[in-house]
């Protein structure tokens, strides 16, 4: 006997496909089924509970989408590499670190080569937003600058809590070590060490190397210079609580 569509394992409910794009939960992919917005081979659809086949042409919004397995991976980058969001052919890419992945199409953050530490990668595009949208992310970094940190210059950096366009608050700042005193602990809320390196340029201050040890939830406990590893169930869940 012929299955009908609701067995047939290749067919996929159409909000589930659109979830899985990464453009909005299911909840609101129906919202923008039923308004019109989307498309089967050419058809609009509005029916809800809808299936199709995962070699069905889907648009939304007059835009061709594609379902994919949602990635979340964590990075311990090395000193020397560099991330970069507009994806030039650079020598010493993060890509290159993590090149065994079959998905080319990760979101990270940029990150010069004096950047070290947790860099995430994610081809969830809500997420993605989620995190760039977000001032609650808390980020630990361990900083070396080029000349010694006097209590003067830590007490200037306390009453400064925001640079340019970019606004942040040191939660905690730390000296490190006692001999050279070069060295700074800074825990800060959704603070790029790209934004970091600009602050302390402008206090005549420049950093050697930045190091985040401290992504949200996320540790490099267990996790080697160089290596990366896949985010866990409970991970994954506390990134989506930003």
């Amino acid at each position: 006997m012929k299955k009908s569509e609701f067995e047939n394992s290749d067919l996929i409910r159409l909000n589930k496909f659109i979830s899985n794009s990464g453009i909005c939960s299911r909840r609101e992919a129906d919202t923008h089924i039923s308004m019109g917005m989307v498309s089967v081979n050419g058809k609009i659809i509005t029916e809800m509970g809808y299936k199709i086949n995962l070699n069905d042409k889907v648009c939304y919004d007059g835009q061709i989408i594609q379902s994919e397995k949602k990635e979340y991976l964590i990075l311990n980058k090395p000193k020397g590499f560099i991330a970069d969001l507009k994806k030039k052919k650079l020598n010493k890419s993060v890509d290159e670190l993590i090149k065994s992945r079959p998905n080319s199409k990760l979101f990270f953050e940029d990150m010069s080569r004096i950047c070290s530490g947790l860099l995430f990668f994610t081809n969830d595009i809500r997420l993605k937003n989620k995190i760039m949208n977000s001032k609650k992310i808390e980020m630990v970094y361990h900083i070396i600058f080029d000349k010694t940190i006097s209590e003067l210059n830590i007490s200037q950096i306390r009453k400064k809590n925001n640079f340019l366009k970019d606004k942040f608050k040191f939660e905690s700042i730390s000296q490190i070590g006692n001999k050279f005193k070069k060295e700074l602990g800074v825990k800060v809320y959704s603070t790029s060490p790209v934004t970091l390196i600009k602050f302390f340029s402008s206090h005549n201050l420049n950093i050697k190397q930045i190091d985040r040890v401290i992504y949200g939830p996320i540790t490099k406990k267990n996790l080697p210079r160089g290596k990366w590893r896949n985010l866990n169930k409970a991970e994954i869940s506390l990134m989506n609580m930003f």
